[in-house]
């Protein structure tokens, strides 16, 4: 549940997925829908500092994506990147998010803090050949960091982009990604295959939560055409948008499991 929403305010919206889920490409196509039904849309960018409220905002946020591109990520102690992230996504709160839901606008973010631990938790097992409890007590002091409401509250609306393993790997293939993964020795790899494989531990356990946390799941690339789930995240967002402050948001059944 979330708390009582003032409803000449925004909503917050989050499209979580594993890399290569398509979450870019929605957000063009619901941006664009929503455009056209007269809505404030704004897209979260970590990157554009001109997007941060401060210079000091912006500085911080570079800081933490330089340190993600030093090289072999490994070279960085996990539970530093860790909580490099967690401030990375406060600043962001902070700095974009709030300023623009307080100023009525439907905020979009691809991806939020739930996919960042989990990816890290893996890298984290595989690199350092952590046992199943120990990465457990990882993820745990890991989902601790992040401030809980009223200091960053749940956004309003989380969608989870569920999609085949053959589509992200033909879209890393396809569009010459060159982002590293691990493989199940933790060496660094660039392997459509293994990227793949990786990803998709990422979707089981972004599935998990999304059915902890009562997500809708959209199925991309089974049987639903990109512009069928576009048109219907752009629905659910539509209706969290004109929900108001107590009215609960009819969602369709949205859930399936990856085959």
């Amino acid at each position: 549940m979330h708390s009582a929403r003032n409803p000449d305010s925004g909503v917050f919206v989050v499209l979580e997925g594993a890399d290569g889920s398509g979450k870019s490409t929605l957000t063009d196509m619901v941006i664009k829908n929503l455009h056209q039904e007269g809505l404030a849309v704004r897209r979260i960018h970590r990157e554009r500092s001109e997007e941060h409220r401060n210079a000091e905002y912006a500085t911080l946020v570079a800081a933490v994506r330089n340190i993600f591109q030093i090289g072999d990520e490994a070279a960085v102690p996990f539970e530093l990147l860790t909580l490099a992230s967690a401030t990375q996504y406060t600043t962001i709160y902070h700095s974009q998010i709030a300023p623009s839901v307080a100023a009525g606008e439907i905020v979009i973010a691809e991806s939020w803090w739930d996919k960042t631990w989990i990816r890290l938790g893996i890298e984290a097992q595989l690199c350092l050949k952590l046992d199943d409890a120990e990465l457990c007590e990882f993820w745990k002091w890991q989902r601790s960091l992040f401030p809980p409401a009223p200091y960053i509250p749940t956004p309003d609306l989380t969608v989870l982009v569920d999609t085949p393993e053959r589509d992200r790997v033909n879209w890393y293939s396809s569009a010459n990604r060159y982002e590293p993964v691990f493989d199940d020795n933790g060496a660094v790899s660039h392997d459509a295959q293994e990227y793949g494989r990786f990803t998709s531990r990422i979707a089981k356990e972004l599935r998990n939560v999304a059915e902890e946390k009562s997500w809708p799941i959209l199925s991309n690339g089974y049987d639903q055409s990109p512009h069928d789930v576009g048109r219907r995240l752009t629905e659910l967002i539509v209706a969290e948008s004109s929900s108001g402050a107590s009215a609960s948001v009819a969602r369709p059944d949205t859930r399936r499991s990856e085959k």
